[in-house]
């Protein structure tokens, strides 16, 4: 059998690491004394055990190890994945000096929530467990890249006419003018769909990445 040799450790360093979760026991205890008080030790015991639990059945703690275990096998890869894919957008909006103002994700919320027809987008989002704080925060990326690439868009007018006799009845807009508006802006946001799809492929293969989830 191979025996591991552990390196020698100073006293002082031992009890600066028992001192640590001695005070924040103590902390618990000081600050959950009117609880003890009113509920007996069933009230100091569930912030404690919130320390070390996410949950009990049964008296049987879950600890929070075995539940960032599992949350890291099932979903770790792809949070990551999402997190990098985030990191390098806001990395190349930085260099750029874009910056999102907060009116400015307002109205492409306001766009948004015009489509939904009535719907609730706050429930919408729930119903996939997100929040509407989260959304701003995809809104707000979204509306960087359109600023960063919206200047390599060129729609030409016999773009425009094709669109109107393809698209017909289902343009918004009662007057000419205004279908040819409706007629353009959906065309500058295909296309802005497509440079964005391009650009960010192009950025994922230069973009250093450490992954070390792999």
């Amino acid at each position: 059998k191979i025996k591991l040799k552990l390196p020698a450790v100073k006293i002082g360093s031992t009890i600066f690491v028992l001192i640590i979760p001695l005070g924040i026991l103590v902390g618990y205890f000081f600050s959950n004394i009117k609880g003890f008080v009113t509920s007996g030790s069933k009230g100091v015991l569930t912030p404690i055990n919130k320390l070390f639990y996410v949950a009990k059945v049964n008296g049987v703690g879950i600890s929070k190890g075995e539940w960032e275990k599992m949350l890291k096998a099932r979903y770790g890869k792809n949070a990551t994945s999402e997190l990098i894919d985030i990191y390098t957008v806001k990395g190349e909006l930085k260099k750029a000096g874009i910056s999102v103002s907060e009116e400015e994700i307002n109205a492409e919320l306001a766009v948004i929530e015009k489509q939904l027809a009535g719907q609730s987008l706050e429930s919408l989002l729930a119903q996939q467990g997100r929040t509407l704080s989260d959304f701003r925060k995809d809104i707000s990326l979204q509306v960087g890249m359109k600023k960063l690439l919206s200047g390599k868009i060129v729609i030409a007018d016999a773009d425009v006419d094709a669109y109107i006799a393809s698209a017909g009845a289902t343009l918004e807009g009662a007057t000419e003018a205004e279908k040819r508006a409706s007629a353009k802006k959906a065309l500058v946001d295909q296309k802005l769909s497509e440079e964005i799809n391009k650009w960010f492929t192009d950025l994922q293969g230069k973009v250093k990445v450490e992954n070390y989830l792999e």
